[in-house]
């Protein structure tokens, strides 16, 4: 569905429903292993998702109101739109649970989550448009891994 075939509120409120569902959680492909338990790594890696989640709403809805009505209708404003609140709050949740560490035996796991999160930021800077046409199929799996580990504010779909 592309921003522009909708409403003004349509267009924001599908950009973070969509910015959203990109933010399956996930700790870095380089995790060390941490001295958190599993329980500790959950809750402070969803501690660290909520963040980044607030701070990409704050960032779309400044890039909202610093831009006119018409940029959210044309392609390249729904594509400056997604990668000003999309990227930097996604990035956020790669390095605060990078810096966190996997606990003892989960880096595999963990390590798998965050590869799918930074192929996701990565389709975003290369189509952001094009991100509804491939959301299910690209966030689904990193949702679902973070769910089955444990996670609920990482691993929340839409």
């Amino acid at each position: 569905m592309a921003f522009r075939n909708v409403g003004i509120k349509s267009s924001l409120a599908a950009a973070l429903a969509i910015a959203a569902l990109a933010s399956g959680c996930g700790g870095g492909s380089n995790s060390e292993t941490s001295s958190l338990t599993k329980a500790q790594f959950i809750k402070r890696g969803d501690a660290i998702c909520q963040r980044a989640d607030n701070q990409r709403q704050l960032l779309l809805e400044k890039w909202v109101e610093d831009h006119s009505t018409e940029s959210l209708t044309t392609k390249n404003g729904e594509a400056a739109m997604i990668k000003a609140s999309a990227i930097p709050s996604l990035q956020a949740e790669v390095d605060g649970l990078t810096a966190l560490g996997a606990p003892s035996g989960d880096e595999e796991l963990i390590n798998s989550i965050t590869r799918g999160l930074e192929e996701a930021i990565q389709r975003i800077e290369d189509d952001p448009t094009g991100l509804a046409s491939y959301q299910a199929a690209a966030f689904n799996q990193i949702d679902a891994t973070a769910r089955k580990y444990g996670f609920k504010v990482c691993a929340e779909l839409l």
